[in-house]
């Protein structure tokens, strides 16, 4: 009697549990998968699945349930990720979908997930454990739903270096930056940071807005204190810089809740596409900036920032050099460069007069050594001759004073001068 063939479901159960426990990261079924090993009949066509994702990458993750025959089912599966907390897999031999929850706030590592590995292929979650993750993080994460519901999130659920920004409750997951948006931000924030006007700013500094609200432009310029904890309010500027996969409906949000807590301006460095600055403010339309052109923010920046600055490193050195000449109470390099040529003028006629006066005093004691040895002359050996006069009015110091030593032994003023 043949034996009934193998459901490909339960293929992909096993395959899912055996890649999970191998990770030895808590993890746990949810889902309709779990509400069946709760012995409540359920029909299901997928798996759904949550853990722990705080101490791996998706990128390892994937690496490794891809040695169980699970496969991303979706281009850029990694980007996606990290923008909606979701991993989206297929089961390849059998075709069953598999959505991998990735849980990685201080707030889900306290619920009770289970301690290590999963017991069996088909356990049930704790309590309500479904409910909350799926509405916190999978839920339409994009939907406009989610500005009139609170998130289950706050603020204090998040510390520093927790790469997540809140809106009412709901999360964002901020992905590192790129190559270019690392070394445009460099370059723009000491622009910013070296305007005369600018008492404070700083990179990725957290505002909270309330208890669910919490948001990290990229460079905050304007109420950055120095002191822990997360900053009450808004800066006055905020900039952010948009790179390949900017979530643009987490963007508009961040700017709508900035701009609620009274930012006055955030930029938008565009590094996609022809480079340019979007210019928002409450109450005005957007305004796109380019190469060329010049932003300004009264009340926040003394100075003009040229668009290229913003993300090119040679000119924003040009205008952090000019920021903080002005700084020091000048206007530009060419004031100092002026300083200083009038100071070398000054050291050069200082250093003439110095020498002038040296020059002065060397030819003053050789004239009065010259008088002496003349008067000498005349006492022991009469007037001179206009030849011997010429020769004491040609003499050197050192001659000078070879003769006024002769002069106390010599017999003639022929044996003074001698053959020299």
């Amino acid at each position: 009697m043949t034996e009934p063939e193998r459901p490909r479901f339960l293929d992909a159960l096993e395959a899912v549990r055996a890649a999970l426990d191998e990770t030895g990261i808590p993890w746990t079924f949810i889902g309709g998968v779990a509400v069946i090993a709760s012995e409540v009949p359920r029909q299901t066509a997928d798996i759904d699945v949550t853990l722990l994702a705080g101490t791996i990458t998706v990128a390892e993750l994937i690496r490794r349930l891809g040695a169980h025959d699970l496969a991303p089912r979706i281009e850029d599966a990694e980007i996606f990720a990290h923008e909606n907390q979701v991993l989206l897999l297929e089961h390849s031999s059998s075709g069953v979908p598999v959505d991998l929850s990735l849980a990685w706030l201080p707030f889900e590592e306290d619920r009770s997930l289970p301690t290590s590995g999963h017991n069996g292929p088909c356990s049930c979650p704790p309590h309500g454990y479904r409910d909350r993750v799926r509405r916190a993080m999978l839920q339409d994460m994009k939907s406009e739903a989610k500005r009139f519901a609170p998130g289950p999130f706050k603020v204090e659920h998040l510390k520093p270096g927790d790469r997540y920004e809140l809106s009412e409750g709901h999360a964002y997951y901020c992905a590192p930056t790129s190559g270019d948006g690392a070394s445009s931000t460099v370059a723009g924030g000491q622009v910013l940071d070296t305007d005369p006007e600018v008492e404070s700013s700083g990179f990725d500094a957290g505002f909270t807005q309330g208890p669910g609200t919490l948001w990290a432009p990229d460079i905050a310029v304007g109420n950055v204190p120095d002191r822990p904890g997360w900053i009450a309010g808004a800066p006055l500027l905020g900039v952010e810089y948009a790179g390949v996969g900017q979530d643009e409906e987490k963007l508009r949000q961040k700017i709508a809740d900035l701009f609620a807590a009274g930012t006055r301006w955030i930029w938008v460095v565009r590094l996609v596409g022809p480079r340019r600055v979007e210019v928002h403010s409450p109450g005005e339309p957007v305004r796109s900036v380019g190469p060329g052109e010049e932003l300004t923010a009264p009340g926040v920046l003394r100075n003009p920032v040229p668009v290229e600055a913003l993300y090119d490193r040679a000119t924003a050195h040009e205008v952090t050099l000019r920021n903080l000449l002005q700084r020091k109470g000048y206007d530009g390099l060419e004031e100092v460069r002026e300083e200083g040529r009038e100071e070398g003028r000054e050291e050069g006629r200082e250093k003439g007069r110095k020498e002038g006066r040296e020059k002065g005093r060397k030819e003053g004691r050789e004239e009065g050594q010259r008088q002496i040895l003349i008067q000498q002359i005349r006492h022991r050996f009469g007037e001179l001759s206009e030849a011997h006069s010429a020769r004491l009015a040609s003499a050197g110091v050192e001659t000078l004073g070879l003769w006024a030593e002769r002069i106390l032994t010599a017999s003639s003023i022929e044996d003074l001068f001698g053959t020299e």
